[in-house]
C-alpha cells in the first residue's frame, strides 16, 4: 500500500520542483540549466560535505546522482538522507506537502502490522548497539589476548 502512495508523490512533487522549492536548504553554488532532456540541477549532496557541486537532479529521469561518491535514488531518497528520517516517515512528510491523504492509505493488514513492529524492534536494537557505554555501567565484554586459547 505504500508503494501507492509513493507512486502518487513521485507524480505529485518531481524531484526537479521539490530540489528546486528547497534550494535554501541546500548548499551554495547549485547550478540550475535547461537542457534538450529537461532541467537538469548541479548541487551538492546533501549526504556529504563537498565543496564543489557534484550531484546532478535530472527532471526526465526523476531521480539524482552524485558523482563524487556514487549515491543515488529518487525523491524519497532524497527527503530520507536530506531530513535524516527512515522511509515511513519521509513518506508521511511528503504525502503531506504533496496533499495526499496518508492515513486513508494505510495498511492493516498483518503482514504491515509485523512490519512496523520489526521495523520498531531493528530501531531499539540499532540504538542499544550504536549507544555509548556510559563510564558507570558494568564491563560485560573482556577482550581476550590473541593467540591464546582459554582452556
Amino acid at each position: 500500500m505504500e508503494q501507492n502512495v509513493a507512486q502518487k508523490i513521485k507524480l505529485a512533487l518531481p524531484l526537479v520542483d521539490y530540489v528546486r522549492a528547497h534550494a535554501a536548504d541546500l548548499k551554495p553554488g547549485t547550478r540550475i540549466e535547461e537542457t534538450s532532456r529537461g532541467l537538469r540541477i548541479n548541487c551538492q549532496n546533501p549526504a556529504h560535505n563537498d565543496r564543489n557541486p557534484s550531484m546532478d537532479v535530472s527532471e526526465l529521469e526523476n531521480r539524482f546522482h552524485c558523482w563524487s561518491c556514487g549515491f543515488s535514488g529518487d525523491l524519497l531518497t532524497l527527503v530520507q538522507v536530506q531530513r535524516d528520517v527512515d522511509f515511513s516517515e519521509a513518506l508521511r512528510d511528503l504525502a503531506r506537502e504533496a496533499g495526499i491523504d496518508y492515513s486513508a492509505a494505510r495498511d492493516d493488514s498483518p503482514q504491515a502490522r509485523l512490519r512496523a513492529l520489526m521495523r520498531t524492534a531493528a530501531r531499539f536494537y540499532a540504538q542499544r548497539y550504536h549507544a555509548r557505554r556510559s563510564p558507570g555501567s558494568p564491563r560485560r565484554h573482556r577482550a581476550r589476548p590473541v593467540g591464546r586459547v582459554p582452556w
